[in-house]
């Protein structure tokens, strides 16, 4: 119904054992996005975007987050966002005169990727790339504060202690090709909370596939356009769709380096501890 021309045959060879399922395990009536593309006349991009997008919801929501049933419904909501503005639906589109009317124009033509389209990643996948990247991104002299290769022993391994590394959900504000995460503006989405098994108040973001501390700031559309935090206790408990976000990853190291010299050594015996913890900063926009 996609993509498929009239004017093409399909044979049949053979067909799959009948496997019955549970009322959850699909959306509801397993035909949801179909009806809703021929109801709406989405286009081909948005269409495939939606369909992944659910895929990929139903693994990381489902069940502790999502009852599956809503999965087709949150993500179609979810691509009327992303898309609004973008200009994603380029004219009204008529999916049925596109197979019978002549001349006939394939829906093929129309599919594009677009880079400027988010990517949806999940929380464990989120936390993951971000401790790999910032150790293998990392060179310890560029830890040091300017003239580090003058600095006493005690100086070089204080200095090395504590560092940061930050990201920009939207790859187009990473100056730097190192920081790059994606090569498209991330999407994050998941339940907001405050864990209750910690004696830190943390707002966190949690999906079912793990859970990221975050701090919500809220920017200014006046003249000043300054940043301060946000909270409102009505978000606890709900689901939040996250397009605009920035990544922090802070490096913790124990070392005992005698020199500027050993920096560059390929043995770890000067370095007792390295660890790595990962939390984002949210900006919503008030006018």
């Amino acid at each position: 119904m996609l993509c498929t021309c009239l004017r093409s045959s399909i044979r049949v060879t053979a067909f799959s054992r009948v496997e019955r399922s549970s009322p959850d395990s699909s959306c509801p009536g397993d035909g949801v996005l179909p009806r809703l593309l021929l109801e709406k006349n989405l286009g081909v991009s948005e269409y495939l975007w939606t369909c992944h997008l659910s895929s990929q919801l139903a693994n990381s929501l489902v069940p502790s987050v999502l009852k599956q049933q809503c999965v087709c419904v949150l993500s179609w909501t979810l691509m009327e966002r992303v898309w609004k503005g973008r200009g994603g639906q380029r004219g009204w589109r008529d999916i049925y005169s596109e197979m019978l009317d002549e001349p006939h124009t394939c829906p093929l033509t129309q599919y594009s990727v677009d880079s400027t389209v988010h990517q949806y990643i999940s929380v464990s996948d989120l936390t993951q790339s971000l401790q790999s990247d910032c150790w293998s991104s990392v060179s310890l002299t560029s830890l040091l504060p300017p003239g580090g290769s003058s600095l006493t022993r005690s100086q070089i391994n204080a200095a090395l202690a504590w560092s940061c590394r930050t990201v920009t959900s939207d790859p187009q504000n990473n100056h730097q090709t190192g920081d790059r995460l994606r090569q498209r503006p991330l999407l994050l989405v998941g339940v907001l909370e405050l864990p209750s098994q910690t004696s830190e108040q943390t707002l966190q973001l949690r999906d079912g596939t793990g859970a990221v501390a975050c701090v919500v700031t809220e920017t200014s559309e006046g003249e000043e356009g300054g940043q301060r935090a946000a909270f409102n206790t009505a978000w606890i408990g709900c689901l939040v769709c996250v397009q605009q976000f920035t990544m922090v990853t802070e490096r913790f190291i124990q070392s005992d380096f005698p020199s500027y010299q050993h920096l560059d050594q390929t043995s770890t015996s000067h370095t007792n501890t390295a660890e790595s913890t990962c939390s984002f900063l949210w900006t919503t926009s008030t006018s």
